[in-house]
């Protein structure tokens, strides 16, 4: 891909594209590491990596945090007695997905549609009375921060949506590459291209992201559908780099961190693959995501430390209820081992303890790994 001057406008001067170092480097670093990942190019990966976990992450993005065990329980209508509102969030993407996977027309109408499953039940009674057919009919406001001294962007006019939209539309239609790399940026592209825009009052960035996942499943880019995991880890730099993008009118910056954040999650992705080949046993969902996070922690792997990261991330649970639903099922599958005990007492008979991923297990191509360490 060259550099782009995108016919994409901000502030009345065209968003640009301006290969640099870095991006060469990350834009390198994917198509070689996609290059003998057949498994991940097929149409399976798409199945394999389970929409509940695109629907924790999209959802985990605006700040909430419901685990994935919930999100299948909730889709499965084993679960009724939580709040109408998170059922909402999950069933309206959940179905929302479905939509994409069946529709694969990209328009006005159809992101119409979309939206109207993804906001269902969710919008305020100002939102509702001043939505056009198509698009907001007044001012919106995009907070990136609860710091109330950070103030907030203004969405574009409303008046000029419409011509924006369809200038997004074209694009869309008119950027098509064999590259799975290339498409991956322009679905990025997208992504921050609707985010300014802000044609809606709510749900904007769920539905940025869910209509980047579309292109995706369009292009066959299946490798590239898990792009929503990384963001939360990393959640005030996205924000800061949206609003940088928006100040130089340079979308490199954000293009570099997605790519360098789909890089991590598609590193994960192949370490716990190769897990659950060399073990032998099939990983549910939730020992798939437990291993996720595992990973991300980077090497600092004790039940205590453990159980602080993912509360950060998903539905709060006590120490010794993590290691009971998510430790221990990975210690019975000799997947994790016990490394020693540390001082710190979890229960009157339980200290709490180091665990390390037995190494028989990470029989994998060690320069395929940049950003993921294993102790």
């Amino acid at each position: 891909m060259e550099n782009l001057k995108l016919p994409l406008s901000i502030n009345s001067k065209n968003l640009i594209l301006k290969k640099n170092e870095k991006f060469n480097i990350l834009y390198d670093d994917l198509n070689n590491f996609l290059n003998d990942k057949n498994y991940i190019l097929n149409k399976d990966f798409t199945h394999h990596s389970r929409f509940s976990s695109e629907i924790k992450f999209n959802n985990t993005i605006e700040g909430y945090k419901e685990d994935v065990d919930l999100i299948n329980n909730v889709i499965k209508n084993k679960i009724k007695d939580i709040p109408n509102n998170k059922r909402k969030r999950i069933i309206n993407l959940y179905k929302g997905y479905q939509y994409i996977l069946n529709n694969k027309e990209i328009n006005k109408d159809t992101l119409n549609t979309l939206y109207n499953i993804l906001s269902d039940g969710l919008l305020c009674d100002y939102d509702l009375e001043h939505m056009g057919k198509y698009y907001r009919e007044g001012k919106v406001f995009i907070y990136y921060s609860s710091n109330v001294d950070i103030l907030p962007d203004e969405g574009v006019d409303y008046n000029d949506i419409d011509k924006y939209m369809e200038s997004l539309f074209d694009f869309i239609k008119n950027n098509v590459y064999e590259n799975q790399t290339d498409n991956y940026i322009i679905s990025q592209i997208i992504h921050f291209y609707f985010v300014y825009v802000h044609p809606y009052f709510d749900i904007n960035g769920r539905t940025s992201r869910t209509l980047s996942t579309w292109y995706l499943l369009n292009n066959n880019c299946n490798p590239y559908i898990i792009f929503n995991r990384g963001i939360p880890y990393k959640i005030k730099e996205y924000y800061r780099i949206i609003r940088e993008t928006k100040e130089h009118n340079n979308i490199t910056f954000f293009i570099n961190y997605m790519m360098e954040s789909v890089k991590k999650e598609l590193e994960k992705e192949y370490i716990i693959d190769n897990i659950e080949i060399n073990c032998g046993k099939k990983l549910n969902i939730v020992n798939r995501e437990t291993l996720n996070q595992i990973l991300t922690m980077n090497s600092i792997w004790s039940l205590i430390d453990f159980n602080v990261f993912y509360n950060r991330f998903n539905t709060k649970i006590k120490v010794l209820d993590a290691y009971k639903k998510l430790i221990l099922p990975l210690l019975e599958l000799g997947i994790l081992d016990y490394d020693r005990k540390t001082k710190k007492p979890i229960t009157n008979n339980m200290n709490n303890f180091t665990f390390k991923i037995d190494s028989k297990y990470l029989d994998y191509d060690k320069n395929k790994i940049k950003y993921i360490k294993i102790k």
